[in-house]
């Protein structure tokens, strides 16, 4: 997996660049932020980091409405929250607004490493997983995927349910199985509008 991308937030200089230096050392990418403001300008201008490493307490605004903000600007970058023992009910509820975790400071180096690279792998995991499905909507046809109306096998409302069932075989019959199979028999009233739809079981309940 390649090293995961994460931002220090914290308004002690002294705290970041420490943290900076032993998180580099364990091939972590890091950026440093020191204020809530400074956060979402460096999220802004690097949409791929994978994880926000955010102090609860800060001067202006603090950790709570920096998470808030974070979640409107990249709802997909984690959130990981740094707390002191009179912050850790912040930094619960703060899980509670979408951060991933929470960890009391000071914090265990290979604790936050292994945290950071645990939630590095699920977020890539389920960026892959949109973009397979980004790719599958580019490349389908959602009109291969379903069945045009007049296709449907229809009766009226005054048909018994006899007729809405082989209304259904004779539309299963006349179309490619491969393709798609009907399930339901459409009801229309004289208008020939819809008003009502028979599935197969409700059609095999009523001929029992």
């Amino acid at each position: 997996m390649t090293a995961p991308f994460v931002l220090l937030v914290d308004d002690e200089v002294s705290f970041v660049e420490t943290m900076a230096k032993r998180l580099n050392k364990r091939n972590v990418r890091t950026l440093k932020a020191y204020s809530g403001d400074e956060c979402l300008e460096k999220l802004r201008a690097n949409p791929d980091l994978d994880v926000v490493v955010l102090d609860v307490k800060m001067p202006g605004m603090d950790g709570i409405e920096t998470l808030r903000q974070i979640k409107q600007v990249s709802p997909v970058t984690a959130v990981i929250m740094l707390s002191g023992h009179s912050t850790v009910d912040s930094a619960i509820n703060g899980m509670k607004l979408g951060a991933y975790d929470y960890m009391t400071k000071p914090c265990d180096i290979d604790e936050l490493v292994g945290k950071l690279e645990e939630v590095t792998r699920k977020k890539r995991a389920h960026e892959s997983r949109m973009q397979d499905w980004e790719a599958f909507m580019q490349s389908s046809s959602l009109e291969e995927l379903m069945v045009p109306l007049a296709e449907y096998a229809t009766v009226s409302e005054d048909a018994n349910i006899l007729e809405a069932y082989n209304a259904l075989g004779e539309a299963q019959k006349a179309f490619d199985p491969k393709r798609y199979r009907h399930r339901a028999v459409l009801v229309l009233n004289e208008s020939g509008r819809v008003v009502g739809k028979l599935s197969q079981h409700d059609l095999l309940q009523a001929l029992e």
